[in-house]
């Protein structure tokens, strides 16, 4: 996990933060993690994320709101199979949580 307050001083939207934090949270792995390269993650199941994971760090778990949210942040969704989403923005990586600040 990482530390949110220091994201926060940085000015850096809580939507960022938090979705870099549940993402970074080897626990949920199973449902949403970094992608192998880490540039970065899948949600490897939509109906556990809406479940467990969304509802856990927003007001909401509506996928379709969190995609509108990566939209205004400039993800891309980079594949989509079955029940699995991909999505990347150059500045979210893993390891790299200081590049929230590009995006």
């Amino acid at each position: 996990m990482i530390d949110t307050s220091t994201l926060a001083s940085a000015n850096l939207p809580l939507f960022l933060t938090k979705t870099y934090e549940f993402v970074d949270d080897s626990r949920s792995d199973h449902i949403v993690a970094w992608k192998d390269d880490g540039r970065g993650f899948v949600v490897k199941d939509v109906n556990k994320f809406c479940d467990q994971i969304l509802n856990k760090y927003f007001k909401h778990s509506n996928f379709s709101s969190f995609i509108r949210q990566l939209n205004m942040y400039d993800f891309k969704k980079t594949r989509n199979v079955q029940n699995e989403k991909v999505f990347s923005q150059p500045s979210f990586q893993r390891g790299k949580k200081m590049l929230l600040a590009n995006i």
